[in-house]
């Protein structure tokens, strides 16, 4: 599916009705990395001509994706340093398609100066919701931010944890649930594994638990 001469990693994949949607990294040169994108529609015989959804001059990294019927979305990190180390300050990009991937919306900012993000992305009926990570020291913790109607606007971001409690996340949803685990430090010298829970689509979560 990549055909190409660069290092192609990381690949992610979603499935609906409409389709299979792949996409992964692509190192354009040896300072740019690119989110590519493609789909299948014959339950994965052939596969559509690759595109580049991100597509300029920063570094993309870490992408997600999830799809609900023709929606798609896709999620990643965007570096405004000249470097491919992913430790640095990076932004929060959403791309996203109503068409089942035949064309993208213009890619939008959700959130700046993420440490360590890694986001994640799931998606329901109309609502799409992004959970990431961020080390940085004035702002750390575990952050969920949502949209209730398919991409177009997004409610103001809240903090699932904090502290010394955070770490790279999954999410998933089904319905009204939304359901979210990570990896945290509940000590110094102790990881574990925690998760909350939503019955409201998002609004209000429970306290962690191991």
């Amino acid at each position: 599916m990549s055909n190409s001469t660069e290092f192609s990693e990381r690949p992610q994949i979603a499935v609906s009705t409409n389709g299979i949607f792949i996409v992964w990294t692509d190192t354009i040169n040896p300072n740019n990395k690119e989110i590519i994108f493609t789909k299948s529609e014959d339950n994965g015989r052939t596969f559509s001509k690759a595109i580049n959804i991100s597509n300029n001059s920063k570094n993309s990294f870490n992408q997600e994706i999830s799809v609900f019927n023709e929606n798609v979305y896709v999620v990643w990190q965007e570096s405004d340093e000249n470097s491919i180390d992913e430790s640095n300050d990076s932004n929060i990009i959403l791309t996203r398609s109503i068409d089942s991937g035949n064309t993208f919306k213009n890619s939008i900012l959700l959130v700046n100066k993420a440490i360590d993000a890694f986001p994640k992305i799931d998606s329901y009926g109309n609502n799409v919701y992004i959970v990431w990570n961020n080390e940085n020291k004035n702002n750390s913790g575990l952050f969920l931010v949502k949209s209730s109607d398919k991409g177009n606007n997004f409610d103001a971001v809240i903090k699932i944890n904090g502290d010394n409690n955070f770490g790279e996340s999954q999410i998933s949803v089904n319905k009204n649930e939304v359901l979210i685990s990570w990896g945290g430090l509940l000590t110094k010298n102790i990881d574990n594994i925690y998760y909350v829970k939503s019955n409201d689509n998002g609004n209000t979560f429970t306290d962690s638990n191991t």
